[in-house]
């Protein structure tokens, strides 16, 4: 984590609680459940999932 608040230029305790507060939002309560989801969406985005599809119809 030391990599992350050096370039977002705050310390590492902020770093530590936004990653707390963004694994209680996502409804996450392991890092393991983090790295799989994390995996899933580079799965889709390399599936050519490109997110909400009403948006993609709209646009063309």
């Amino acid at each position: 984590m030391p990599w992350i608040a050096d370039t977002l230029c705050v310390s590492v305790v902020t770093v530590r609680s936004l990653c707390k507060n963004l694994y209680r939002k996502a409804g996450i309560s392991k890092k393991l459940k983090h790295v799989h989801l994390v995996q899933q969406l580079r799965a889709r985005e390399q599936g050519g999932f490109h997110g909400d599809r009403r948006r993609d119809a709209r646009a063309h």
